[in-house]
């Protein structure tokens, strides 16, 4: 089972709160708060990072760590081990497994179809697929960017190899547990519907689509499934804390499987690196592949998730009272923990990525954020995993 919305519900209890500022009020705030940044406080930033982050590494944290402040990206660097069992050292190249924020590339690929004409966000799944059971025929492409279907939220193992056809047969043999339209239920099966209808429009492989359109306009060169030669890459390799074992990559698994499986596929499991996530932050924060209006639909308080959180477009939406509006998404299996967080107001974000999750890790986030909002905090060292042989 996959945690991809466990820490974007810590996230927001902790650290983040509605807020009732305008617009204007962000604005002048935001002017107040540059003209007090200096190139000292970017290094006192810095050396706070280095000193959280040489403790945790010393207690066994293994993954990276990328920061943008005010528009400039003022840390990125990597810790521990790529492969713990070899002691092969993680490196700013090593990818890693990225888990629900894969969500967010099927959105923009979506909303990209829509910006060209090829499909409607109001299209019901009967437009798409033959043999759509009558309570699922009225489900249309927002529900399903939204985690409005009503469908199930799992079908099958992420490993389990299957055809469309018989993923299809399992989705549509489930009863919903809702009626379409009427609540918030995360459903990673809702996004490997939205990767199918990806192909199906565009007649290309979800992959293939969603790196000539999105991935590659934005220079995220190290990011994917199966296209990349992963013999020219570091991946690292998962941990399990619990068990004190090897647990593998994606990578073994898609050799052994002979593919990515459409448990997988368009909602989890793709591979890259911080400054690839980095450099989609930066496309979305300039409008370089969707349109201004497009991101602004991407980025939309689409349906309420929690009293104080949205989900947009496979992107979770909060508001900080100093900050203004956070965008952000986690994703992990219980190994592999990412997180994409990003301040869209002030040109800030956090992107960090573990090859080993632990309770200590999870809590990072946590530590990273109060770190970068709160000059006097004092960050908690991660715990050392206990052991289990």
């Amino acid at each position: 089972m996959r945690y991809s919305l466990l820490w974007s519900i810590i996230a927001g209890s902790f650290f983040l709160g509605a807020s009732n500022a305008t617009y204007a009020d962000m604005v002048e705030a935001r002017t107040i708060e540059t003209k007090k940044k200096s190139q000292k406080t970017d290094e006192q930033l810095v050396a706070r990072y280095d000193s959280l982050m040489k403790n945790n590494e010393e207690n066994g944290f293994s993954g990276v760590v990328l920061i943008e402040e005010r528009g400039k990206l003022i840390y990125n660097k990597a810790f521990g081990y790529a492969n713990k069992k070899k002691k092969n050292k993680t490196t700013l190249e090593t990818l890693f497994d990225i888990g629900s924020i894969t969500k967010q590339f099927t959105a923009a690929a979506i909303l990209k179809l829509m910006e060209n004409g090829d499909l409607s966000l109001h299209d019901p799944l009967s437009k798409f697929f033959d043999g759509i059971p009558a309570d699922k025929k009225n489900i249309t492409i927002h529900h399903l960017l939204t985690h409005t279907s009503g469908i199930s939220a799992h079908t099958g193992e992420d490993y389990e190899y299957l055809s469309s056809e018989d993923f299809l047969n399992q989705v549509y043999n489930r009863k919903l547990v809702a009626k379409p339209g009427k609540g918030f239920i995360y459903a990673n099966v809702g996004y490997s519907l939205l990767a199918m209808i990806i192909e199906r429009v565009s007649d290309q492989p979800y992959e293939t689509f969603l790196y000539e359109n999105i991935l590659k306009p934005a220079g995220l060169e190290n990011t994917g499934y199966i296209r990349l030669d992963y013999s020219q890459y570091v991946v690292a390799q998962g941990h399990s804390y619990e068990k004190n074992k090897p647990w593998g990559s994606n990578v073994e698994r898609w050799a052994e499987d002979g593919g990515v499986s459409w448990h997988l596929k368009g909602n989890g499991g793709i591979m890259s690196t911080t400054l690839d996530m980095y450099k989609w932050h930066r496309a979305i924060q300039t409008a370089k592949i969707l349109k201004p209006e497009t991101i602004e639909l991407y980025q939309a308080r689409h349906v309420a998730n929690n009293p104080k959180r949205h989900y947009g477009y496979g992107w979770n939406i909060l508001t900080s009272s100093t900050r203004g509006k956070v965008v952000m998404h986690s994703g992990g299996n219980g190994i592999f923990s990412a997180y994409v967080l990003r301040y869209v107001d002030t040109n800030a974000a956090i992107i960090y990525m573990t090859n080993e999750t632990s309770p200590g890790t999870k809590k990072l986030l946590q530590e990273l954020v109060f770190i970068l909002l709160r000059p006097d905090y004092e960050p908690e060292i991660i715990q050392k995993p206990t052991l289990v042989d």
